[in-house]
C-alpha cells in the first residue's frame, strides 16, 4: 500500500540506490478533506527531472522503463533483458523516458547481447563494462530484503516489468531502478 511505497522509496535511497521519491499526501477539494484519513503516495515521476536529481553529475543519459510486450508499443518483445536480435524494433518495450526523440536502443541491444551471448570465461569482464554489478547486486538484495512481491523483472518475469534502468554518458554502465514498491514486506 501507500506506506510500503513510501518506506520502499526511503529504504532504497538510504541504501544508496536510485529510487523515485515518495511522499504521503492527503487529497483536498477546495481545502476540504472529503476522503477522511485516506493517505495517497505522491511519486516523483521518472523522467528528465528524476535523472537530474538522482544523477546530477551525469544526467544526459538514457532512462528506460521496462514493459511487458502486451503493454508496450506494437512490435515490442518485452523488457526481460533477453537478446531479441540486432533490429531495434522489439526493444521498444524498453520505453525511453529521456532522449525520447532519439529512436536509438543500441545500448540496450548491447546490454542484452552481452547478458545472453557472452561466453562463461569472458562473462564477468564483458558484463562489468555495461552493468554496475555492485549496484545490481544491491538492488537484487534490497528486493529480497523488502520482500517485494510486485513481480516483474525482480521475480524472474521473462517479459520484464516493474523496473527502470539508467545508463549515463560519463558512466555508461546500466543501473537498476525500482518501480511499483507498493506490495512490500510480504
Amino acid at each position: 500500500g501507500v506506506q510500503d511505497q513510501i518506506a520502499g522509496s526511503v529504504l532504497h535511497r538510504l541504501a544508496g540506490l536510485p529510487a523515485a521519491e515518495a511522499k504521503g499526501v492527503v487529497m483536498l477539494n477546495d481545502g476540504v478533506n472529503l476522503y477522511g484519513s485516506r493517505l495517497y503516495a505522491h511519486l516523483e515521476p521518472l523522467g528528465t527531472e528524476f535523472v537530474e536529481n538522482q544523477f546530477p553529475d551525469d544526467n544526459g543519459g538514457n532512462l528506460y522503463k521496462g514493459r511487458r510486450s502486451n503493454e508496450s508499443p506494437p512490435g515490442g518483445g518485452g523488457a526481460g533483458l533477453r537478446y531479441l536480435g540486432p533490429d531495434p524494433g522489439p526493444y521498444v518495450s524498453y520505453t525511453k523516458l529521456t532522449n525520447e526523440s532519439e529512436a536509438d536502443w543500441s545500448d540496450v541491444i548491447d546490454l542484452t547481447y552481452r547478458l545472453n551471448r557472452t561466453s562463461d570465461e569472458d562473462y564477468l569482464d564483458a558484463i562489468g563494462e555495461v552493468v554496475d554489478i555492485d549496484q545490481w547486486l544491491r538492488f537484487i538484495g534490497m528486493t529480497a530484503l523488502l520482500d517485494n512481491n510486485e513481480g516483474g523483472l525482480s521475480l524472474g518475469d521473462p517479459q520484464g516489468d516493474d523496473y527502470a534502468m539508467y545508463r549515463g554518458v560519463e558512466d555508461q554502465r546500466f543501473r537498476l531502478i525500482p518501480h511499483d514498491l507498493d506490495p512490500l514486506f510480504g
